[in-house]
């Protein structure tokens, strides 16, 4: 005779509510990443914009800042590199608009591209540390102790 199952256990991981779609966060940041990349290529290699300049500086911080916290919730192991990936990217995008009629290469806008992904990076950076040490803390491995047992 076939043993019963056990009774079902209260869990953290339960299986969401039908109806609800499931997000996968590192595939929902690739897709913010890819694009925000193609936004970025298409604005950037289409004729000069008519933004002024507070706008079109922010605009550049916000494209990379974006940029780089996509990459780096898409790719968290590869965080220098991505950040120096996206750094040269800026770079080498203000370069291209030197042969692009109607465009002109701009050094402000190549450092707001840099401190864009500098500002991303660090954000993450602080993120990362805090969720660090707050697994390090008792509270953090009490409550992973505590998960691992329903499982």
């Amino acid at each position: 005779m076939a043993k019963p199952a056990p009774p079902p256990t209260e869990s953290v991981f339960n299986d969401p509510p039908t109806g609800l779609i499931q997000v996968r966060p590192k595939a929902a940041a690739f897709a913010l990443f890819a694009a925000t990349l193609i936004l970025a290529a298409a604005v950037g290699l289409a004729p000069q914009t008519t933004l002024g300049a507070p706008l079109d500086k922010s605009a550049h911080f916000f494209t990379f800042f974006l940029l780089s916290i996509s990459a780096g919730i898409a790719w968290p192991r590869a965080g220098a590199a991505v950040a120096l990936g996206l750094a040269a990217l800026g770079l080498l995008g203000e370069y291209a608009q030197i042969f692009i009629d109607g465009r002109q290469a701009d050094a402000a806008d190549a450092l707001f591209n840099t401190l864009g992904v500098a500002g991303a990076s660090g954000a993450l950076g602080v993120i990362r540390y805090a969720v660090f040490l707050r697994s390090v803390s008792g509270a953090g491995r009490a409550r992973r102790a505590a998960v691992l047992k329903t499982l």
